[in-house]
């Protein structure tokens, strides 16, 4: 395996929703036809182009509480 590159294990609701993902993210390029970034990335911002980190940095606590999760 190059360096870099590791193999994780992934429960079957976890291939199920990456699935999942993969579909709704086939839609959103097809209905965004050219305007569609293909940056190869799993999770984007939703037109294909990465997501910032200043605004992961701001939404993860949104998301935490709204799970209701431990920070």
């Amino acid at each position: 395996m190059p360096s870099g590159r590791r193999r994780i294990g992934l429960t079957t609701a976890a291939v199920a929703a990456l699935r999942s993902h993969r579909a709704a993210q086939a839609s959103r390029r097809l209905q965004l036809g050219p305007a569609w970034q293909d940056t190869g990335l799993v999770f984007d911002r939703g037109d294909g182009r990465y997501i910032e980190p200043v605004t992961l940095n701001d939404e993860l606590p949104r998301i935490i509480k709204r799970l209701e999760l431990p920070y």
